[in-house]
């Protein structure tokens, strides 16, 4: 796990599969899972890898197949990775203003809102993110929270691991 964690891609999906399928009934869920991860790896946009990071995230926690563990094991390492990758992307110079745009992003392809917005034209997602802003800030400070928590975890890694 270590390995994944430091983007070391020394075993094929079908091998990491291979060897972990023995905690799962899915073994096509953790090949996705492995590629999504390494797919990850290789987006060159800062914004985009952590876009697709933020997403992985949510999207194992809410998997209902394979063994639990199995995804909590993955889905800390796809954390870890979101972490460093948005401690490196706020760092640069303008780094709030960069933050600010991944939160109206993600709020726009959160699952409950991305139907409302979209194939709108770009002056309709605005005046509707506008209408929707009351909701906005209370979703922003649940992701904030989740944010934050991602970066202690990769704190803790670090001190621990590295």
């Amino acid at each position: 796990m270590i390995r994944l964690i430091r983007n070391y891609q020394t075993a094929s999906r079908e091998d990491l599969a291979r060897l972990m399928g023995s905690y799962t009934n899915e073994r096509h869920t953790l090949d996705h899972m492995f590629a999504r991860s390494w797919h990850n790896d290789e987006i060159e946009d800062s914004h985009d890898r952590i876009q697709a990071r933020h997403k992985a995230v949510g999207d194992m926690l809410t998997a209902s197949r394979g063994n639990r563990i199995v995804v909590i094991v993955l889905s800390q390492i796809e954390t870890i990775k979101f972490a460093r990758d948005w401690t490196r992307q706020t760092g640069k110079k303008g780094g709030k203003k960069w933050a600010s745009q991944f939160y109206k992003r993600a709020f726009q392809e959160d699952s409950a809102y991305a139907p409302q917005f979209a194939n709108l034209s770009h002056h309709a997602r605005d005046q509707l993110f506008e209408t929707l802003a009351p909701e906005f800030k209370r979703w922003k400070t649940v992701v904030r929270r989740a944010v934050t928590a991602r970066s202690r975890l990769e704190n803790l890694f670090t001190l621990v691991w590295l």
